[in-house]
Formats: structure tokens, sequence, C-alpha cells
């Protein structure tokens, strides 16, 4: 008997953001603004590159 699930899948590669900051903090904060603008055009992503990350038995027993 087939169950349902919920899978949370994720890409090696969304998109690809260039900006210049003082550390990584700073590059990941300046990253969001520019997408959060649009200015970030996301990468194809072919099938194999997802992978899940997260994998939920919707059927299991609820707290």
């Amino acid at each position: 008997m087939k169950k349902q699930y919920r899978v949370t899948l994720h890409a090696h590669a969304t998109a690809v953001v260039f900006v210049e900051a003082s550390d990584g903090q700073e590059a990941n904060r300046l990253a969001y603004k520019e997408a959060e603008a649009g200015r970030v055009k996301p990468l194809r992503i072919k099938p194999e590159q997802w992978t899940a990350v997260m994998t939920i038995d919707m059927n299991g027993p609820r707290a």
C-alpha cells in the first residue's frame, strides 16, 4: 500500500550572485538583497541536481 510523503527538495545551485563584500556574512546578506530586488536570474536545474533534504511520512503518528 502506498503512503503519502512530504519531501523538501534542495538544488545544488539555483542561482549565482557576484557581490563585493568584506566577509562571507556580508556577502550572503548582499546576495539576498539582490535576489529580493529581482536582479538574480535562476539557473536551470537538471533533474539529477535535486536532493531530498527532508522526507516526512504523512501517514505516521501525529503529535
